[in-house]
């Protein structure tokens, strides 16, 4: 009986290749960076803060290290660091004043728009 199903499923592959194939590793994301608006510096600065939030787990929710959650968004926004740590270190290198650069143009966007709309005075 278990060889039969076997054999049943191992035609079904031949017949329908396509429904057999695992799609994560064919799988493109439309979403890209506009690079004349951030940079990889900036897409560093919201994922060490993630990270260093623990904020994003796995699915068993295990700490997940922070290449893979940077492989991640690379995948995402179709794009690839030369070396994610020293992305990193070029974000909690910056200069107290310009640490957060980037995640404060973010809150200040959000601020813009609430205004905007009529929430904020």
């Amino acid at each position: 009986m278990f060889l039969e199903v076997e054999l049943a499923l191992i035609n079904k592959q031949m017949e329908y290749p396509k429904f057999f194939t695992f799609s994560a590793k064919t799988w493109k994301s439309i979403l890209y960076l506009d690079l004349d608006k951030i940079n990889y510096v900036d897409i560093m600065e919201i994922i060490s803060s993630l990270f260093y939030l623990g904020c994003i787990t796995t699915f068993d929710g295990k700490a997940i290290p922070l290449s893979q959650l940077a492989k991640g968004f690379e995948r995402l926004f179709n794009f690839k660091f030369s070396d994610i740590y020293k992305k990193e270190e070029e974000v909690i290198k910056r200069r107290p004043m310009k640490l957060t650069g980037f995640l404060d143009r973010l809150r200040e966007a959000i601020k813009r728009k609430s205004k905007d709309d009529g929430f904020q005075s």
